[in-house]
């Protein structure tokens, strides 16, 4: 099981107690006597703090190092479930990837799929595939509230009330990092490729992004999940 990160679980667990006032700078290893994992801990704890000072002179604390930008879409097409009629497949990513066409023959495909929560019914994130058969306006042309979308698979509504406080169909937006690596806690972390949905059902939200940066410590039962530092993207 994974262990929380602590500042003393180093030199309590794994006697690692070196400190830069020791003035040392390298372990040396002598033949024929055993070989401590004291040692070997503090061995990677001197090269860490030697990259971490390397890194500190060239980098501010969570700058990117290699690629690993944002991208921000404001223009997230959503498309709210019927809460009722429907039903949905027991795993709902399987929904994502199909392709379904309204009754009034407009065609999307589906990107992502949010269950239920609260209030907020099943959304399906679309991208409109074959707008054609729609009437053209200052609006995007979408699927109409309470129209029924079919697919090889599946069948389902849309809902059925569209009012400004709660349209069926519209924007969200969503965000997006590239993977990356970046300069935190005086290590070069690599994030992997992530996304959050920065708002639901409106395009232009007020929100900070960053990062969550969490340390913990594995052991070998945990090699299936194993981690050590990482990079959790996140809004407030």
């Amino acid at each position: 099981m994974t262990k929380a990160f602590t500042s003393e679980i180093f030199s309590s667990t794994y006697r690692d107690d070196f400190k830069d006032s020791d003035n040392f700078h390298r372990v040396l290893f002598n033949s024929g006597r055993a070989l401590q994992a004291r040692e070997l801990t503090q061995l990677q704890t001197i090269m860490q703090k030697e990259l971490g000072r390397l890194g500190r002179h060239l980098f501010k604390e969570g700058a990117a190092v290699n690629p690993g930008g944002l991208t921000v879409n404001t223009n997230y097409e959503f498309i709210k479930l019927n809460t009722t009629t429907n039903t949905l497949p027991a795993s709902i990513n399987d929904l994502v990837g199909v392709d379904f066409t309204s009754a009034s023959a407009i065609a999307f495909k589906v990107i992502e799929v949010v269950a239920a929560t609260g209030s907020d019914p099943a959304t399906l994130y679309v991208s409109y595939t074959n707008t054609s058969s729609g009437t053209s306006g200052l609006a995007p042309v979408r699927v109409a509230a309470g129209e029924v979308l079919t697919s090889s698979s599946f069948t389902l509504t849309v809902q059925s009330t569209n009012t400004v406080s709660n349209p069926a169909t519209g924007q969200g937006c969503k965000v997006s990092l590239h993977a990356g690596d970046f300069f935190a806690i005086d290590r070069f972390v690599y994030a992997r490729e992530q996304s959050i949905i920065l708002s639901k059902y409106t395009s232009n939200p007020n929100a900070v992004i960053g990062f969550k940066v969490t340390q913990d410590i594995v052991n070998n039962l945990d090699i299936d999940n194993r981690h050590d530092t990482t990079m959790q993207l996140i809004a407030v």
